[in-house]
């Protein structure tokens, strides 16, 4: 049972926007900084208790049970070598948001926004035929004969941008289910499960200390 609820916290507490632009000592700012962060914990740490409270689908299943299952599906999806398979897996994650009462634009925001987006630009080498061959679909430079680069020209290759498509698809889907993992399931009741199955305790603290202070 929640001992508060969104009514009852200051607006001024939870709004992270520095809404004060005037010059303060170096210090004033370094406690304004503090605060904001304390209060952006904070607020974080009441959404996900919202959440995990909701009378939902995967909000009633046993820890234990949702966590074997849940990862899984993370492996599952880091294998998977097919488009379909990978669409599949994201419509069942979808289907437990909707199930379990989740904001589905809010499981983008968190799960597709930062980790695939980088990932993507990490490889866009592998996008081009000169690091993966395959057929030619866009010719971006055509071959210079006396380049000392571009000697053979540079053309996105039908395996480079499949192999980029699906390292990004699979990370997606992954965080997606981790996220359905983490905010349906208080945390106290995963670490639980961690140690039910014998997950070392020593790991399970810097899981703990990663999770409350990064």
């Amino acid at each position: 049972t929640l001992m508060c609820s969104c009514e009852d916290i200051p607006p001024w507490l939870i709004d992270s926007s520095p809404k004060l632009r005037q010059k303060t000592k170096p210090r004033l700012n370094f406690l304004r900084k503090m605060i904001q962060h304390f209060a952006q914990i904070f607020n974080n740490e009441l959404y996900l208790s919202v959440e995990a409270g909701k009378n939902g689908f995967l909000q009633q299943i046993d820890p234990r049970a949702k966590l074997i299952v849940f990862l899984g599906f993370i492996v599952f999806s880091n294998l998977a070598r097919n488009f379909m398979l990978l669409g599949f897996l994201l419509l069942i994650n979808l289907l437990y948001a909707k199930l379990s009462k989740l904001s589905i634009l809010r499981l983008f925001r968190r799960s597709w926004l930062i980790i695939p987006p980088f990932l993507l630009i990490c490889s866009i080498p592998a996008l081009f035929s000169s690091t993966i061959p395959g057929k030619e679909l866009v010719v971006l430079l055509l071959p210079i004969p006396r380049g000392f680069i571009f000697s053979s020209g540079l053309a996105i290759s039908d395996n480079g941008l499949r192999l980029v498509s699906l390292l990004c698809l699979r990370s997606g889907v992954a965080i997606s289910f981790a996220y359905l993992l983490i905010v349906t399931t208080r945390w106290h009741d995963l670490t639980k499960s961690l140690l039910l199955l014998k997950v070392p305790a020593s790991a399970i603290l810097i899981l703990d200390m990663t999770y409350r202070y990064i």
